[in-house]
C-alpha cells in the first residue's frame, strides 16, 4: 500500500515538472523572438551601444539559463544542476560584474564547479546523488524490489535481477542488448539506459 501511494505520487509529480517543462519552453521560444528587436536596436544605435550588446547578452544567457533549467528538470542529474550554476555564474559575471571584487569572486566559483565536475563527480552514473531519486536501478537489483507482484510471477525465480530479466527476455525476442532496448514486464518497460565498456547492462529504467 505504501510503495502503491508513493508510486503515485511520484507519477504526479513527473507530470507537474513536465507541465514546468513546457511552460518553460513556450516562454523561451516566445522570448526568441526579441531577438529581432535586439538586433535591430544594435544595427540601428548610433550611441550607448554598449549598454545595448550588454542588454543583448543579460537577455540570451538568461535564455540559455531557461534550457538548463529544462535538462535539470528532464534529467534529475548532479551534472545538469552544476552546469545550470555555471551559466548563471557566467550571466552574474558578464552582465553584472562591475568591480574587480565581483570578478574574482565570480572566477573563484566557476573554477570550483569545474572542480567539482572534473574531480568530485563521479563518472559512474550509480554514484550520482541526484539520479539516484529517479526511477533507474542498477543491473543487480532484484526485481522482487521493483516490482511488488513479482512473487506472482511464478516463471521466474524469486531472486531474479533485473539485468537477468531483461537478457531473459531479450534472447526470447531475438534482440540484441544494447543502450535503448527494452523489454516489458506486464503494464510497464524496463529499458537499458547504459552499458558498461564489456557491453553488461549498467542502468535500467523502469516506466
Amino acid at each position: 500500500m505504501r510503495r502503491k501511494l508513493i508510486r503515485r505520487f511520484e507519477k504526479l509529480v513527473f507530470i507537474l515538472e513536465m507541465i514546468i517543462v513546457a511552460f518553460i519552453v513556450i516562454g523561451i521560444i516566445i522570448g526568441m523572438t526579441d531577438f529581432v528587436y535586439y538586433f535591430r536596436d544594435l544595427i540601428s544605435a548610433e550611441t550607448n551601444s554598449y549598454e545595448l550588446f550588454e542588454a543583448f547578452l543579460a537577455y540570451s544567457l538568461i535564455l540559455i539559463v531557461g534550457i538548463e533549467l529544462i535538462l535539470m528538470l528532464l534529467y534529475h542529474s548532479t551534472r545538469a544542476i552544476l552546469e545550470l550554476i555555471l551559466f548563471v555564474i557566467a550571466r552574474k559575471m558578464l552582465v553584472y560584474s562591475h568591480t574587480m571584487l565581483d570578478l574574482v569572486l565570480g572566477t573563484l566559483a566557476i573554477l570550483m564547479v569545474f572542480a567539482i565536475l572534473r574531480y568530485l563527480l563521479p563518472n559512474e552514473a550509480e554514484h550520482d546523488i541526484v539520479r539516484k531519486v529517479e526511477k533507474t536501478y542498477l543491473p543487480n537489483v532484484k526485481m522482487a524490489d521493483i516490482f511488488e507482484d513479482w512473487d506472482e510471477s511464478y516463471d521466474y525465480p524469486l531472486d531474479m535481477t533485473v539485468a537477468d530479466y531483461i537478457l531473459d527476455q531479450s534472447k526470447e525476442l531475438g534482440q540484441k542488448v544494447e543502450v535503448t532496448t527494452a523489454v516489458g514486464y506486464k503494464d510497464k518497460h524496463i529499458e537499458v539506459l547504459e552499458l558498461d565498456e564489456e557491453g553488461n547492462i549498467s542502468r535500467v529504467s523502469v516506466y
